[in-house]
């Protein structure tokens, strides 16, 4: 079951925001280092941007947080013709930037706003398409697995003989299984940690793993979803 959060913004302007984007998140993969750009337009709030400055040497660079697959600016433009909240939108994410003041570097994540992604264009960003993928969380998982190619599909319906599925919050655990699988284990457990405390908290999510008949897990995969889309990461 699907708990929202209850606190954070989980809309802005008409849109949605990803569990990425809100604020419970942002503040536990930072520790509260996340910062917020904001313009307003004779006083209502038209722009938000949440971002993470980090200092590399000499340089200040503006970087994805930690686990966070998405992190789009908050805009609401204003404007009864698509055209006009067009221009609005290139206006207002020109000024979000204004506010941050000099960066070396800059690297986020944008959703898939047409709106959105013109405006950064035409404020001289360079942008790449960058796919992710995601499942609608209330979709039964027999409809999931009646689109999967047969490969894959039959794997599964052979595991689900062998082995059961629990979903739970014990990250030593998680570690414990992850470092048997894999020399090189580059998560970072304490931001993991207040993630997962988080997550918790609101219902938002866990870790989902495979056991076999000794109780033993033999697959474990951390799952995060919102109130739209379940993830994988």
């Amino acid at each position: 079951m699907v708990t929202p959060p209850g606190d954070g913004v989980e809309a802005f302007g008409g849109r949605s925001l990803s569990v990425f984007e809100q604020d419970w998140w942002l503040e536990a993969v930072t520790d509260g280092a996340i910062e917020r750009a904001e313009v307003f337009w004779d006083s209502t709030l038209v722009g938000v941007l949440p971002y993470h400055a980090v200092r590399r040497g000499v340089m200040r660079k503006i970087e994805a947080p930690p686990y966070t697959r998405r992190l789009s600016p908050r805009i609401n433009a204003p404007g009864g013709k698509d055209v006009t909240r067009m221009s609005n939108t290139i206006k207002i994410v020109a000024q979000l930037y204004e506010k941050i003041g000099d960066f070396d570097a800059y690297h986020t994540i944008i959703g898939d706003d047409r709106h959105l992604i013109f405006a950064y264009q035409m404020n001289g960003f360079k942008l790449q398409p960058k796919i992710t993928f995601s499942s609608a969380c209330d979709v039964p998982m027999e409809a999931l697995t009646a689109a999967m190619d047969h490969r894959p599909r039959n794997i599964i319906k052979t595991a689900s003989r062998q082995f059961q599925t629990e979903l739970h919050f014990d990250l030593d655990r998680f570690r414990r299984l992850r470092q048997e699988s894999t020399p090189n284990d580059r998560n970072n457990y304490e931001v993991i940690g207040r993630l997962m405390q988080a997550v918790e908290l609101r219902g938002a999510g866990g870790i989902l793993c495979a056991v076999d008949d000794k109780g033993q897990d033999v697959a474990a995969a951390l799952l995060v979803w919102d109130a739209e889309r379940l993830y994988y990461f």
